[in-house]
């Protein structure tokens, strides 16, 4: 027994350490792996990817939660916020221009009656006081054919849990249910978003733009590659961000 015990000890030492030293080469190749970077991604749109909507009913007013985009004063024409770095495919880094645009085309074709914006630089109150709403909406009418007054805006919010907020006095003075209501803002942002509106007390339909797809599985997407590493920012901001909410109470 003294000669035997030493070394079973040593053994689960030993197999301890190649356990420990396995699992972190195998998880410094995934965070360096393309492929399941995607994978993961996939997996936590997946669940929202589906909108969940009835195109049979007509929306008081479709919620587009902000951060899509600006207008350029000098030009008079709207430009659009780049996602995170993480979305780029094949040298591509997509803007939020969707999160505006399907709910324009949802009014179009009769499925809202008002399209609510909030906080996004497009009509938010600046520093100075200013705000380019009015640019805005003769950039809508002139270009996109949709009329002013189709608009509502909260123009003070500056995140989600803002936007929510202060976009939940709008309904509640204009007495808009929850049913009555479609958020609209890309797919990773929704079920924070729908959350944050529970907690108001505002149950509603979402229709999701922009869900992200698993890339192909290839020799390149296979290699670890440490650039991958700055792409995990996007998912780790998201995941993080409704821990501190769940902490802070806000959902």
């Amino acid at each position: 027994m003294k000669i035997t015990t030493p070394i079973k000890r040593r053994c689960k030492r030993y197999k301890l350490i190649c356990i420990t030293l396995f699992s972190s080469l195998l998880s410094i190749y995934l965070i360096t792996n393309d492929l399941f970077y995607s994978y993961a991604c996939y997996w936590n749109d997946s669940l929202y990817a589906v909108p969940r909507w009835n195109p049979d009913k007509l929306y008081k007013v479709g919620i587009v939660m902000g951060g899509f985009g600006y207008m350029d004063r000098s030009t008079g024409k709207l430009g659009y916020v780049m996602y995170d770095e993480s979305r780029t495919r094949n040298g591509i880094r997509p803007d939020m221009r969707n999160r505006l645009w399907r709910a324009v085309s949802l009014w179009k074709s009769g499925h809202l009656e008002k399209i609510l914006i909030t906080g996004d630089g497009v009509a938010n109150i600046q520093a100075d006081g200013t705000s380019n709403k009015d640019l805005f909406l003769c950039y809508m009418e002139e270009y996109a054919g949709v009329p002013s007054e189709t608009f509502l805006f909260e123009q003070q919010s500056e995140n989600t849990h803002e936007n929510v907020c202060l976009t939940s006095e709008i309904l509640k003075q204009k007495k808009i249910k929850g049913e009555d209501c479609l958020l609209i803002t890309t797919t990773s942002h929704i079920r924070r978003s729908l959350k944050c509106f529970a907690k108001q007390g505002f149950e509603m339909d979402y229709f999701s733009v922009d869900t992200r797809r698993p890339i192909k599985a290839t020799t390149e997407s296979l290699k670890p590659n440490t650039e991958v590493i700055k792409k995990w920012n996007g998912l780790l901001h998201e995941w993080g961000g409704e821990i501190i909410y769940r902490i802070k109470g806000y959902i």
